[in-house]
């Protein structure tokens, strides 16, 4: 069997990678992030849990 016909549909599928809509976000996020003062209007990431 092929290694691909071993694979998911969603690993094999082309929106899974940089076209889907979570790195679609974050590229709109670097272009224009939200800042109280310098820019209001901006884009807040709200897609990113960090550990501390």
């Amino acid at each position: 069997m092929a290694a691909q016909g071993m694979l998911s549909r969603k690993i094999t599928c082309n929106s899974h990678g940089e076209d889907s809509s979570y790195f679609l976000g974050w590229k709109e996020y670097e272009r224009n992030p939200y800042d109280e003062t310098n820019n209001p209007t901006g884009i807040i990431q709200m897609g990113l849990a960090e550990n501390q």
